[in-house]
């Protein structure tokens, strides 16, 4: 009881907003996502500068599908505590399920680098890595199909990796 005298106090919560997150964690542990994010949205309005009702916001909206939104929740858990490595992991797992695996490449490597151990996040982060490397690779194979067939180097507007067309335009000019 002392730890939630503490933590209302220290961001101003009453005993609704103390309900209204226990009804948030119940949501989401019986897997009710979308419920869940009106809930947090509310939390979120009454204690905008506090990390936890983001994050929470965040993580429903994730687990529902909501891909777009939730990386909006975890870049706003990062402006207010840019250590939080929770914020780092979703968002990077996010950036994955959006298959824009070069933004989950940082924010993964931040947990990894603060939490060595964090195999779930060594596991995503091999996963974007892959992902950025094929990327690479199939813009490669596009430039060099190009220049065999026009006799001169081109980039690829599709978001791919230019690096290594602009390698592969330097050697063969």
């Amino acid at each position: 009881m002392g730890l939630v005298f503490v933590w209302s106090q220290v961001y101003g919560q009453t005993d609704d907003l103390t309900l209204k997150s226990k009804v948030g964690k119940d949501l989401m542990a019986a897997g009710k996502f979308e419920e869940a994010m009106p809930v947090y949205r509310e939390l979120v309005k009454a204690l905008p500068d506090n990390p936890g009702p983001v994050m929470n916001l965040g993580m429903a909206l994730h687990m529902a599908g909501h891909e777009r939104e939730a990386v909006k929740e975890f870049q706003e858990v990062l402006k207010l505590e840019p250590a939080h490595m929770p914020a780092h992991l979703f968002l990077g797992a996010a950036y994955l399920v959006l298959k824009e695996p070069s933004k989950a490449v940082e924010p993964l490597q931040i947990v990894v680098r603060g939490q060595p151990d964090n195999s779930e996040a060594r596991l995503l982060l091999d996963e974007g890595l892959l992902a950025v490397r094929s990327r690479e690779s199939k813009g490669l194979e596009w430039a060099w199909s190009e220049l065999r067939r026009t006799g001169e180097p081109k980039l690829r507007r599709s978001g791919e990796t230019c690096a290594g067309i602009r390698l592969l335009a330097r050697f063969s000019g």
